[in-house]
């Protein structure tokens, strides 16, 4: 978060929950994603970092590139998000068919409406 320049987000990372897990990290990151603008780049940054971290278990880097690939899409790069899709396929293969069979449930432009009409 810090070498992404979201370092004021990891106190309300933590105020929000004690669980710090990457999936989790990763979930509070799109939130921010949707809200924030002027940030984006930062958030798909962040996420695109925490999907490196060497220690992962396989379905935790599958389901971060899912949301890195959610992310791109959403701000209407298709070519990125079909790359970051396709890694977490051919990481996890069954997470990524999991995930797929789930994913007309994440449609990130309702849960950025839902967001916005909470604040």
């Amino acid at each position: 978060m810090n070498r992404s320049g979201l370092e004021h987000r990891f106190f309300e990372l933590t105020a929000i929950s004690s669980d710090l897990s990457y999936w989790h990290t990763g979930v509070c990151m799109v939130r921010w994603f949707l809200i924030d603008e002027t940030n984006r780049q930062k958030y798909v940054s962040a996420v695109e970092m925490l999907s490196e971290v060497q220690e992962l278990a396989s379905s935790t880097r599958c389901f971060l590139l899912y949301l890195v690939g959610k992310m791109e899409q959403f701000r209407g790069d298709s070519q990125k998000a079909m790359g970051w899709l396709e890694q977490c396929r051919d990481k996890t293969p069954l997470m990524y068919r999991h995930l797929m069979t789930q994913d007309p449930a994440y449609d990130l432009r309702s849960v950025q409406t839902s967001l916005i009409q909470r604040h």
